[in-house]
């Protein structure tokens, strides 16, 4: 029993040191206790070969547009926005953040993010870049209602980091660590991480991070 607990142990000191790095070299994506707020934190730099769609543990929302890893990064299948969720319980207060490779519409995050009926439309919060805004969204049944918006002129180029937190029923979207968005909402109270893209012209996100916030 001392010698399990001792292995355990170290593995889950590697774990979290892993996680700390940020997003480093590995086998794509790990999930550690320790990261974000000291809970549950998720890493997917998308370094591994190409996958069409994106697979397990991420689950896809649309069955007909899916978000696909191609050369180590994610775009989209088809025209309409394709989001995806990481199969991972976290807390209902959670953020995820995402590598902005290029700036085009409906690219970014998703907060307390689900499927809906059939497995066809978007549930939940997203924090994206959109024809040249950074917007907050509440989507119902691919549906969506613009929270807020703020011009993204001079607040986020190619290569910047999107991140969107939700607080109870306070929004947050940051780029590279400052806020420059907010919004309140109640709707949805529980969810998944996850990622937007709409990379049909070859536009591409990376390295995710999300988890507890």
């Amino acid at each position: 029993m001392i010698i399990r607990g001792l292995i355990l142990f170290i593995l889950l000191t590697h774990s979290i040191a892993w996680a700390g790095q940020g997003m480093g070299p590995g086998p794509g994506f790990v999930v550690a206790v320790g990261g974000g707020g000291g809970g549950v934190t998720i890493t997917d730099d998308f370094n591994r070969a190409d996958e069409n769609p994106l697979a397990a543990p991420w689950t896809q929302i649309h069955t007909f547009n899916k978000p696909r890893l191609v050369d180590q990064a994610l775009r989209s299948t088809e025209f309409p926005t394709a989001w995806a969720y990481y199969n991972q319980a976290v807390a209902d207060d959670q953020f995820a953040q995402i590598k902005m490779s290029a700036l085009s519409s409906d690219n970014g995050v998703t907060l307390r993010s689900n499927s809906g009926r059939n497995a066809l439309e978007n549930i939940g919060y997203s924090v994206m870049y959109n024809d040249g805004n950074i917007l907050i969204r509440k989507w119902t049944l691919d549906f969506f209602t613009n929270l807020n918006s703020v011009s993204a002129t001079g607040l986020i180029v190619a290569g910047d980091i999107l991140r969107g937190e939700i607080s109870g029923s306070t929004i947050t979207a940051k780029v590279n660590g400052a806020t420059v968005l907010t919004a309140t909402d109640s709707t949805y109270a529980s969810g998944f991480v996850g990622i937007s893209v709409k990379g049909q012209y070859g536009d591409e996100v990376d390295d995710f991070q999300g988890g507890d916030l």
